[in-house]
């Protein structure tokens, strides 16, 4: 009984948004209509401007793309039932435009949320990420593979957010108790092994939405760091020369260079009876300082 009710819930939501935009765009063409024939008998014995009445240029071309809009909108409400009133707002209320070049971008942007592999995405987020967080947090440890599939699913879920999809799926609290203390476990892990240091350091290339997350990734990153300093070392070392001077910026938070990995690295440097440690460790610091 419970679902069904959530069912027409959500179908009520959709039919009230298209409904909502149905009669908006209605109502604006009944308006101009109104506006263009009703004139009064002084205007009717008036000479005529030919141009007066005529629609602005570009005017058919911006129907025809809010009609396309519209259309395909209508699809994305039906595909994200749960999330039909945030794209309706986050589309026709934040973001409306009248500049066709602007809804062409809208409707492809749209498209694309809608395509096979967004949706396969999208439901495999939804199915997964929040019971693997619950599971690693409850352990208070990671595996590899959880690592990896935890990584995929968050950039995946950070690009619907950003696309105001997920609206409910975590809420403020689980942001800190679920997904910050996630990847602190995982930052904790990298003692183990430089994968983690690799996961942590993928997610902070894909994170566009959560600007806590993003803000606290240089620490999760310093800190896995100084719990296998030679593992960082050899990613580093194998690192082309062009991309040496950006892998060497994840000892820094905000583009200060940690004091503590600069003093473990500075021992490596000196007393390390490994050779390419050394080698490795001197090169980090000296493109850390530049």
């Amino acid at each position: 009984m419970l679902n069904e009710n959530i069912k027409k819930m959500r179908q009520i939501t959709t039919i009230l948004i298209v409904s909502a935009f149905a009669v908006y765009s209605c109502g604006s063409e009944s308006s101009n209509d109104t506006r263009n024939t009703t004139p009064s008998s002084q205007a009717r014995d008036a000479k005529v401007d030919p141009h007066r009445d005529s629609p602005p240029p570009g005017s058919d071309q911006l129907n025809g793309l809010t009609s396309e809009l519209l259309d395909v909108f209508i699809k994305a409400a039906k595909t994200f039932p749960d999330d039909s009133a945030s794209l309706y707002q986050f589309y026709f209320e934040w973001n409306a435009t009248r500049d066709p070049e602007k809804v062409k971008r809208q409707v492809k942007r749209m498209e694309i949320l809608i395509s096979e592999e967004s949706v396969s995405r999208y439901h495999l987020v939804d199915a997964n990420l929040e019971r693997l967080m619950r599971n690693v947090v409850d352990v208070n440890s990671i595996s590899k593979e959880q690592a990896d599939s935890l990584v995929m699913l968050y950039c995946y879920y950070d690009y619907f957010a950003g696309e105001s999809l997920f609206s409910k799926l975590l809420t403020d609290d689980d942001n800190y108790k679920l997904v910050w203390k996630s990847f602190e476990i995982m930052s904790g892990e990298s003692q183990r092994d430089t994968c983690f240091i690799s996961a942590l350091i993928n997610l902070d290339d894909c994170i566009r939405t959560n600007a806590e997350l993003a803000e606290a990734m240089p620490d999760f990153i310093v800190k896995a760091i100084a719990n296998f300093p030679e593992g960082f070392l050899a990613m580093y070392g194998v690192r082309k020369r062009q991309t040496e001077g950006d892998f060497a910026n994840y000892i820094s938070i905000y583009d200060e260079p940690d004091k503590k990995l600069i003093a473990i690295f500075t021992e490596i440097s000196t007393s390390s009876k490994n050779e390419n440690h050394r080698r490795a460790a001197a090169d980090l610091l000296q493109k850390a300082k530049n």
